[in-house]
Order: C-alpha cells, then structure tokens, then sequence
C-alpha cells in the first residue's frame, strides 16, 4: 500500500510539473519594478590636434582600459578587399624601435592585453602601469612599419580562413547576404577573395594608414581608476604629437531596395539543413527619432531571444529551427534588416513563410498590452544591467558625440522606452518592415529549390554560382 501511494505521488509529481512549466512556459510571470537606474558620468577634454578624450572614473578595481575609434566613413576596397582587416592587424606588428616579439614581451611583462583594429585599438592594464601603457599604445599607433614578414603571414592566415568559409554554410550565407543587400560595389557587401588578399602589398596598408588615421576624426576613451586631471597630461604627452591632417573621404554609394520577394539560391551538395537569411536595406540612422520604437518592435518580432515570436513559433511550436533571430541596423549610410535561422530541408518553404507571417502579423495588428509591457520591462532591465559596466559609460560618451545625440540621451532613455505604445510598435512595424520587398537567400541542397520558386514574386529563383562570391 505504501509502495502505491509512493508512485500515486510521482505520477502527479510528474505530471504537475509538467503542466505548471508548460503554464509558466505560456504565462509567464508579471516582472517586478524596474529600480530607477543611475548612468555613471564622463568627462571630456580635447587635445590641439583634434582629438577627442573622455575619461569614466570607475575607482573599484586598480585597473584602466584605454579605446582608442578612428571614425572614417566606409571603405571600398575594390581588387584588395581585405586590406583594412590586414592593416588593422598589422599595426601591432612592429614600429620604428619595437619589433613584434618587443610588443608582446613588454605587453606582458607588465601583464596587459592590447589589440588592434582597422578602426584603432584596445589596450588594459594596471593602474600602477598606466603610464607604460599609454607610452605602448602611442608608439603601436603612430610609429607602424607594416614588416613585410608579418604581412605574409597575416595575408596566409586570411586566404586559409577564406578557404574554410567555403564548406560553412553560414559563413557562406553572411557573405553573400551582404552582397546582395548592398552590393559587390559597396563597403558592406564587397566580397574579400583569394585573389583580392594576394593583392594586399606593404605599401596599400601604410597608404589606408596614413589616408585614414587622423586625429581629428578619432576619440579615446579612457576608462577605470584615473582620474581627468591624471589622464589630460598623459595624453597630451603620448598623444599630443599625432599630426593631424585633411581627410578625403567619398560617401558610399545608394544602395537599391528589392522590389517584390526576390529568392536566391546557392547550392551545398548533401546539406540537410537550409541557412535562411531575410535581408534587405533600411534607411535607419543612429539619431532618427524612430530609433528605440525599431529596438523594441525587433526585440518583439526576433530580437528578443526566447521571448520573441520568431522564436515562439519556429523553434517552440514548431521545431523547425535550434535558434532563428532577427535584427534592425542603424547605420550613418545605411542600415539593414535581417532574420536568420537553420533548418531542416523538408521545411525550408514554410520556414520561410512563417517569418515573413510573422513579420506581416507586427505590421497589422495591435501588440497586446501585456506583451508590450513584458517585453519594455525585459529591455529595461536588460539596460540597466548594461549600467554595472563601467565601460558602457564610455561607448555612451562615444556614440553621443559621433552622431551629435543630445547630452541625456542615455540619461531618459528608460523613460523614453516606457513610454513606447502599441501604436509605436505598429508604426515602427509598417515603415521597417517590407515582407513582400525582401531578399531571401537560401543556402543548402537543391532539393529545397522547387518550392521555393513558389514564393519567389516572378517563380524564378536566381541559382548563384560560388566563384562569383570567391567560395
């Protein structure tokens, strides 16, 4: 008897968690008050040269980060794409008194980390370091040699990273989704092959150096436990003597939007899955007033991990996909937006049409309330979680002043995203979303193509050929 009233109690164990986790997983609960959140402050200093300086003083760890953004427009790098990449890499290789072994040595010696970029470099230390530090950074930044030795090897690591992307269905899937939202011709979807890195020589990098790293176009940020008064004369002593100079800069290119639903095709023989990518232009800039009701009508549709409906409905309901997420891009030029996800092949087509009901649903009916205020708490928290890291303060201070947004645009920002309404969201929705003007580009077995072309607008699906993309 006992033994019975033992496993009585496991079956309705069992079977009431599970129909509490499948209630919780539905319902989920109403999320506590938001506390109200406190953006930590920065200050800011501007050298002789152009350079803009912010210092966040954070005196909880006896650490300091330096950031160093070079803000130039986009690039075209036409017969040599992959030439900023390299340049960026290769301005740690050397300068004019420090071989490349010198840096690392001296790097660790002081137990540092630095790095650089296409765009400038990161550089952390110890605050009782922080003068070494500086000294690094400036010679790494304005005394680059470019050696010849290392620029061999960065171009043999490239080609051998290109040559792997050509089996990953989604590296091939990025690559030529960005191509055919911008196009070949545009910074943002120029195709780096074999034969453009071949082209990249010592004098391309030294000449993207010197056309494009220039003060006056540049910030460093400087982060942890340095005071302003410390960091004003250590960057005019490492900084100070950086020359500054015109910048010729072109402006990128228009870029098209699709009309109708255009499907392209690129065949991976024996693939059992389908990569998906929705793509297609957006002209959304970082300072448009539409900016936070975009972020939160995409955390709804895609962007919001397990919360959002993309989710939901391809991996929850149905289980066509692991993962599927969406994104809305700002940018100066031009941005984008984005959905993408693997699937099995069987499903591809209805895959690719639930995302585009589900992008149609946002459009057109009304967000309910409860769902509005889950997701606007979820963001706020998420924001002010944000806040613990100091260096956020700093990519704050960055992005106010490279877009010119007003002082206490972070400040109210939590006011300003509880106050986003369902209206809001259906604006955003109907002004950013184009289900039926899209990009779709599928990358998988060719089994797949026929019921595709029954979505495409005009039946035809354009099949690309992989050399055209150097795959």
């Amino acid at each position: 008897m006992k033994r019975f009233l033992i496993i009585c109690s496991l079956i309705i164990f069992v079977f009431g968690c599970g129909s509490s986790a499948k209630s919780f997983r539905s319902d989920p609960p109403n999320a506590e008050p938001i506390p109200n959140s406190k953006i930590g402050e920065y200050q800011s200093f501007l050298l002789d040269n152009g350079l803009r300086v912010f210092v966040v003083e954070d005196h909880k760890l006896p650490k300091v980060s330096m950031q160093l953004f070079v803000d130039y427009f986009p690039v075209l790098e036409k017969d040599a794409a992959g030439l900023q990449a390299i340049t960026g890499s290769l301005i740690k290789a050397g300068t004019e008194k420090r071989s490349k072994d010198d840096i690392d040595r001296e790097i660790d010696f002081i137990g540092a980390s630095f790095n650089t970029n296409s765009r400038g470099f990161y550089a952390s230390a110890l605050s009782k370091h922080v003068d070494k530090l500086f000294e690094l950074s400036s010679d790494v930044l304005l005394n680059p040699i470019f050696p010849q030795d290392e620029l061999l090897k960065l171009k043999k690591q490239m080609i051998s990273e290109l040559e792997a992307e050509k089996e990953d269905p989604e590296a091939i899937s990025s690559k030529v989704g960005r191509a055919l939202c911008f196009g070949k011709d545009h910074p943002y979807g120029e195709i780096i092959t074999e034969k453009s890195v071949k082209n990249i020589t010592r004098e391309k990098c030294a000449g993207f150096y010197s056309d494009h790293f220039n003060p006056h176009s540049s910030y460093l940020i400087i982060v942890g436990d340095i005071t302003k008064e410390e960091a004003i004369p250590l960057a005019q002593k490492y900084f100070g003597g950086w020359k500054d100079f015109t910048l010729s800069e072109e402006m990128p290119k228009k870029t098209n939007s699709p009309l109708g639903i255009q499907i392209s095709f690129v065949e991976k023989k024996e693939s059992v899955q389908s990569v998906i990518t929705v793509i297609y232009p957006v002209d959304l800039k970082p300072w448009d007033k539409d900016l936070i009701k975009t972020r939160v009508m995409n955390f709804i549709l895609g962007g919001g991990g397990f919360s959002s409906r993309l989710f939901k409905n391809l991996r929850e309901d149905k289980g066509y996909t692991y993962s599927i997420g969406s994104n809305l891009i700002e940018d100066r030029f031009v941005g984008n937006f984005i959905v993408e996800a693997s699937v099995r092949n069987s499903v591809t087509s209805d895959a690719i049409l639930q995302i585009l009901s589900e992008m149609k649903n946002i459009k057109l009916k009304n967000i309910p309330s409860k769902e509005l205020v889950n997701i606007i708490n979820q963001m706020t928290g998420n924001f002010t979680l944000m806040l613990e890291d100091p260096k956020v303060v700093g990519r704050f201070a960055l992005t106010i002043a490279r877009f010119n947004l007003p002082k206490d645009y972070y400040s109210t920002y939590v006011e300003k995203l509880n106050k986003i309404t369902a209206k809001d969201i259906k604006d955003a929705a109907q002004k950013y979303l184009n289900p039926d003007d899209t990009h779709i580009l599928v990358v998988g077995d060719e089994s797949v193509v026929d019921e595709l072309c029954k979505i495409d607008s005009d039946g035809k699906i354009d099949v690309l050929r992989s050399a055209d993309y150097g795959l």
